[in-house]
């Protein structure tokens, strides 16, 4: 390529020999040609090389081989600091991406100039490509950074990023975070730029018993918990153990009690008021948005309470 490529696809692999033709396919085959897709093969011992090395007579393809297995967000970390693009998309390797994908991602960062990332809606699709239903995300709100107090509300294979945005400010994945990285990635970037969905369906997420969410959601979840933690702790007020609980409960939507209910609101008061200093998320929203997950703890735990006077009976 003689000019420098607009667009940097990363893509991790690891013993993806299965699925992983069909994803590269996806990104060589797209509406958009300036771009360049970096395969990280982190350490891989099945035929995932063989696969990659039919497409390497593609010069928009660069191939990077780990010698041992590193782990998914150290191949990411990898593949986006070799990126000298404009823009960073996100690929994994057993996903399959519209044609138009990157064209309309990068229409709406070139339109958008406030927005340092965006983010789509998805399909789920089995291990036969088979379409299995709608992966939906939350769009045409601001409100994102805020609802990444609860969990990861971006579907992260659909990002791209401006990639001097995340050199400017030494965005990167946290590796230690093993399974729920992406989430800590997001939230961290949050706190520099303004990540949007759009409206538009461009990325196949695939279920099969492979991925991390299937294999390790226990640790996932306690990842998660500690993501949460980190984004709490932003607001610089005095927490007990039990608050601390509860609140990752609540933000789980976990089954709480009414006493433990009445222990949230006032913790969550004070969380809104040292807010109205820091001026961290918009005061009206973050109450709203606590009021919205308080209103479902108290039915849930109505709906138990009113369940067991009835068996009582």
């Amino acid at each position: 390529m003689k000019n420098k490529p607009k667009i940097a696809v990363v893509m991790p692999c690891f013993n993806g020999e299965k699925y992983i033709g069909r994803s590269i396919e996806s990104i060589l085959s797209q509406t958009f040609d300036s771009l360049e897709l970096i395969i990280i093969n982190d350490g891989s011992t099945d035929e995932s090389e063989r696969t990659i090395s039919s497409y390497l007579k593609d010069p928009r393809v660069k191939y990077h081989a780990l010698e041992k297995n590193m782990g998914n967000y150290y191949a990411r970390n990898y593949g986006m600091k070799l990126a000298t693009a404009k823009y960073i998309a996100v690929m994994d390797a057993d996903d399959i991406a519209d044609s138009n994908r990157l064209q309309i991602a990068f229409d709406f960062l070139e339109c958008h100039k406030r927005v340092g990332a965006v983010g789509s809606q998805g399909f789920w699709i089995d291990t036969e490509d088979k379409i299995i239903g709608n992966l939906n995300k939350p769009y045409h709100t601001r409100r994102l950074n805020m609802l990444l107090l609860k969990n990861n509300f971006t579907l992260h294979p659909s990002l791209m990023f401006r990639n001097t945005l995340l050199k400017r400010n030494n965005l990167y994945y946290n590796e230690r975070l093993r399974y729920s990285a992406d989430y800590d990635f997001v939230v961290r970037c949050s706190q520099y730029f303004r990540i949007e969905n759009i409206p538009n369906r461009i990325i196949k997420y695939r279920m099969h018993s492979e991925q991390i969410s299937s294999k390790r959601k226990q640790e996932q979840t306690a990842f998660a918990n500690e993501v949460r933690f980190m984004q709490l702790k932003r607001f610089g007020i005095n927490m007990s153990d039990e608050e601390i609980n509860l609140y990752q409960q609540l933000m789980r939507e976990d089954h709480l009690t009414v006493a433990e209910i009445n222990v949230l609101l006032e913790f969550l008061n004070r969380i809104v008021e040292s807010n109205k200093k820091l001026r961290l998320y918009p005061t009206s929203h973050l109450f709203n948005f606590f009021q919205l997950l308080l209103s479902k703890a108290y039915h849930k735990a109505i709906t138990v309470i009113d369940k067991l006077s009835y068996s009582d009976r």
